[in-house]
């Protein structure tokens, strides 16, 4: 939804300048443009709101990862007797070099200068 209003309002003529940058529009700068219109209280809650919907996310994204890799590489190919709590662990340590490939590979491909879902 900020997106879709923030394109109705600059193609009406509003925020000729906030939305530029470097000469050309900006998609990434809608939803830093649509909090400055809100009041501080109101500010907060929405910035919050999407900090919440981003950690909920990766932590779905992070719960695929441990699951795929413990139960259908883990647990079928490497050991097949490990109990729950083995399993748990595998599935920890995982997830935490999976966030550390990410972080080293992510400005590799070029996702930091045009986002995430342009480079897709």
């Amino acid at each position: 939804m900020p997106g879709i209003a923030a394109f109705v309002l600059y193609q009406n003529g509003h925020f000729g300048t906030e939305m530029l940058q470097d000469g050309t529009v900006n998609p990434d700068r809608a939803y830093p443009v649509l909090l400055n219109l809100l009041p501080v209280g109101l500010k907060g809650l929405s910035f919050a709101a999407l900090t919440a919907a981003i950690i909920a996310s990766l932590a779905g994204k992070a719960n695929s990862i441990a699951t795929i890799f413990t139960l259908g590489i883990y647990k079928t190919k490497l050991n097949v007797n490990a109990d729950e709590k083995k399993l748990v662990n595998v599935g920890k340590k995982v997830i935490v070099v999976a966030m550390l490939i990410a972080v080293v590979v992510a400005p590799f491909l070029g996702i930091d200068k045009k986002g995430g879902f342009q480079y897709i």
